[in-house]
């Protein structure tokens, strides 16, 4: 007859280790809402029960490694970062268009919960606020912060900041923001800085390499027009013939 208080080892649920007990508490299983019993001799980790529920406490334990993980994964998912949410954001903006930047389908886009939306920005307005932001930061400014080396050759330059927008494929939401900007205030607001601080970054670049009055002006609206609305177009051109062209399209915007 087996001993209804007899001491088994518990290998299987990976969250006893050798120390006192002191620093040992009953856990409680995620799965069954059952608390195991936890006695220490000899500095081991024991379960205290009979054979029945000895067994079934170690199916319970067999099963726990797959609650930790939903608690790992429900971690991941509280650390959804602030430039996480912006960039996605982004992307549902090109995709699906502004109607559906509302929390309940962007948490689901992106596989958290409102909670984390909340996390991060007060309420809609302060999200498209930063959302505007962060679009004018990450595809304006951090160009021109790159290219601003004030004894660099000036058609260097140019030629390194075309290279950029290719790349980077810097311009892939400036149809889409400018769409959304004729009625959304927070939104017109950044395009309007954008345009300004690309006009003044371009202007400058022209305007070293000498050009000045009309021949300035056409040449930098020209520049930005075609690198900035490109998207637009419905017949697309790969990356790679973009940047084979890329030293052709210079020599055009820079011939005197």
């Amino acid at each position: 007859m087996v001993d209804p208080l007899q001491k088994i080892p518990c290998h299987h649920c990976g969250q006893c280790k050798r120390g006192s007990p002191e620093n040992v508490k009953p856990r409680r299983d995620d799965l069954h809402g059952n608390t195991l019993r936890l006695i220490w001799l000899s500095n081991r980790c024991h379960v205290s029960a009979s054979r029945n529920t000895i067994l079934e406490s170690m199916v319970r334990c067999k099963a726990m490694p797959a609650a930790l993980a939903d608690k790992k994964a429900r971690a991941r998912k509280r650390r959804f970062r602030r430039e996480d949410w912006l960039a996605r954001s982004l992307d549902v903006l090109a995709r699906e268009g502004e109607s559906w930047l509302h929390i309940d389908h962007l948490a689901h886009r992106l596989g958290v919960t409102k909670g984390s939306f909340y996390w991060h920005f007060r309420d809609r307005a302060d999200f498209v606020r930063q959302l505007a932001t962060y679009w004018e930061q990450v595809f304006t400014q951090r160009a021109g912060e790159q290219i601003a080396e004030p004894n660099a050759d000036p058609r260097e330059k140019l030629a390194m900041l075309a290279k950029m927008i290719i790349e980077g494929d810097l311009g892939r939401y400036d149809i889409v923001m400018r769409a959304w900007a004729a009625h959304e205030t927070e939104v017109a607001k950044a395009v309007k800085r954008v345009d300004a601080y690309r006009i003044r970054v371009v202007r400058s670049l022209f305007s070293a390499m000498g050009f000045e009055g009309e021949a300035l002006e056409t040449r930098t609206r020209i520049f930005m027009t075609f690198f900035g609305f490109e998207h637009g177009l419905a017949i697309k051109e790969s990356k790679k013939k973009k940047l084979a062209a890329l030293e052709g399209r210079l020599a055009f915007f820079t011939r005197r």
